[in-house]
């Protein structure tokens, strides 16, 4: 009996959870300061995922504990949260994690460098060109680096892979998310690198280079708006079940059909359309939709199927409307599309 409230508090908050509590509050505090800051704070998932079950469905569907928003974000790409929206998240579930929307609200590019062989692609690719900035390293020894966008540039999100397993460069823009100080993970928590916090340094203008690299091109033939050419698609249907059960940007298509955005709507037509399901599909996960139309349906289908010169790639997907649902995708860079 004594071994069982050894180490529980008089008010019967266990010490480990009581830990979990204090790093939620942090979290909180941090959140704050953020939004001062201008930047489009949000509450992520413990790492544990304590206290999701009862907040969201969250837990079903989360494929990166501890790393991803446990909210609904998309709104937060356009506008900040407000202070009492941030309140009542963590009212919710005090043990969160905390992470910014990067891209136009936060007017924040992020870097996300993953291994030696990632700071050495960073080297190559900018060629040095690295002003001082922002900058903290992650629970698992990575580093991110923050970049402040100029005003009238629009940026996207995009990845590059490094030589080895778990190396590359992310670039977080337009629909990309990050982690932040002080959140926790499995191997550790978020740390700001001395000299390089908010409270000791600003986040520096993107360097040339790096818009040049990110800033998103005018619609060009060919080329969808991240530039990404597509092949002609000619293969067999494939099966829709195993596609809708492997692809959690998918899953969140079929699953929060009633406030799909229309870029989502038509990548997931253009994937839908090509599988077993076909049309019927389609129709069936866009009609849940308050502005459904059986006839636009109609055109859209016949658009991917005949003019459109193939499935949205993941590479798109993961760069734009799907960044949130496809960074834990366990198939990421070995599959081209979700088919």
């Amino acid at each position: 009996m004594g071994t069982a409230t050894k180490d529980r508090p008089s008010d019967g908050v266990s010490a480990e959870h009581q830990k979990r509590i204090e790093a939620g509050k942090a979290c909180h505090e941090a959140a704050l300061n953020y939004l001062g800051r201008g930047w489009s704070a949000v509450p992520v998932c413990p790492p544990d995922h304590v206290g999701m079950a009862v907040m969201t469905e969250h837990p079903k569907r989360c494929a990166s504990p501890g790393k991803a928003p446990a909210i609904r974000w998309k709104q937060y790409q356009d506008r900040l949260p407000t202070e009492a929206e941030l309140n009542d998240a963590w009212q919710q579930n005090q043990t969160m994690n905390v992470g910014m929307i990067c891209g136009a609200a936060s007017r924040i590019v992020g870097i996300d460098i993953d291994g030696n062989g990632g700071a050495e692609l960073l080297d190559e690719i900018s060629g040095g060109d690295m002003p001082e900035t922002l900058e903290f390293t992650t629970h698992s020894g990575g580093r991110r680096l923050l970049y402040e966008i100029p005003d009238g540039i629009e940026v996207r999100t995009t990845h590059q892979g490094g030589k080895g397993e778990h190396e590359g460069v992310s670039f977080l823009g337009q629909g990309g998310h990050t982690v932040m100080v002080p959140s926790r993970g499995r191997e550790g928590v978020y740390e700001w690198v001395p000299g390089h916090g908010p409270d000791e340094i600003e986040a520096a203008p993107m360097p040339g280079w790096l818009i040049k690299k990110l800033r998103k091109p005018e619609n060009e033939n060919g080329a969808d708006r991240n530039g990404d050419h597509r092949e002609p698609f000619d293969g067999p249907p494939a099966n829709a079940k195993k596609v809708f059960e492997r692809c959690a940007f998918l899953a969140h298509c079929r699953d929060d059909a009633t406030t799909l955005s229309e870029p989502e709507w038509f990548s997931m037509v253009s994937i839908a359309a090509r599988t077993d399901g076909g049309p019927e599909l389609v129709h069936k996960f866009s009609e849940p939709h308050p502005n459904y139309s059986h006839a636009e349906t109609e055109r859209k289908i016949k658009h991917t199927l005949e003019d459109a010169t193939g499935p949205h790639r993941c590479e798109t997907i993961a760069g734009g409307v799907g960044a949130e649902y496809c960074k834990g995708c366990e198939w990421r860079f070995d599959i081209t599309t979700p088919l």
